[in-house]
């Protein structure tokens, strides 16, 4: 059995779309909020942290990690979504710029990509990948990801069933988490989408 918690990073600065391209720091209030999921992520006493590399993940595990003795697994896999050159843009500024391009990637998001950038299909298919490996990698019991919202709700469609068509049905806000178990026999069971990090500790 696996105890696991997937935490979406802290907040930035950017309004735009910030995917995988863009690696971007945290904001000063991001930093504050990470140094209080610390005690957060104390509480769950993981004993296996894998994490997407990008500079934001980083940032909120930091804090965490200067009171643990314990190795992060960087994984490429667990990085957001590749906005092309909508990278670092408003939906705004795209959709006066490029708006019959911004309604076919609206109306087929698995299929039809940002330019220069991934499918919605091709980040379910890395992550769920990713997230198998992890499942499958070694006996540790609880596990902690760090990642972005787009992997998040890949990895939720999964667990839910849905499977890609349930893509878009969760929301995760910044800093905040989901945890579910994993049984041994493959039975899932999601125990929270979005918590906030305080209920972790109370």
């Amino acid at each position: 059995m696996k105890d696991i918690l997937i935490f979406r990073h802290e907040k930035t600065d950017t309004e735009g779309y910030t995917g995988s391209r863009s690696d971007v720091p945290l904001s000063p209030e991001g930093r504050k909020r990470s140094r209080n999921l610390a005690e957060a992520l104390e509480a769950f006493d993981a004993e296996a942290v894998y994490s997407s590399p990008m500079l934001r993940c980083r940032q909120t595990l930091e804090p965490y990690l200067e009171r643990q003795n314990i190795e992060v697994q960087w994984k490429e896999q667990l990085r957001e979504l590749d906005f092309g050159r909508w990278e670092g843009r408003t939906y705004e500024s795209i959709l006066r710029d490029e708006g019959k391009l911004v309604s076919q990637w609206l109306e087929n998001p698995f299929h039809a990509p940002p330019p220069g950038g991934e499918t919605v299909l091709e980040l379910h298919r890395r992550v769920t990948a990713c997230f198998t490996e992890i499942i499958a990698d070694g006996n540790q019991q609880r596990i902690l990801v760090m990642t972005h919202g787009g992997p998040i709700r890949c990895i939720l469609a999964e667990l839910s069933g849905a499977e890609i068509q349930g893509h878009w049905k969760y929301i995760i806000q910044r800093g905040n988490c989901c945890r579910f178990t994993w049984f041994d026999d493959g039975v899932k069971v999601i125990h929270a989408v979005n918590l906030p990090a305080k209920y972790l500790t109370e």
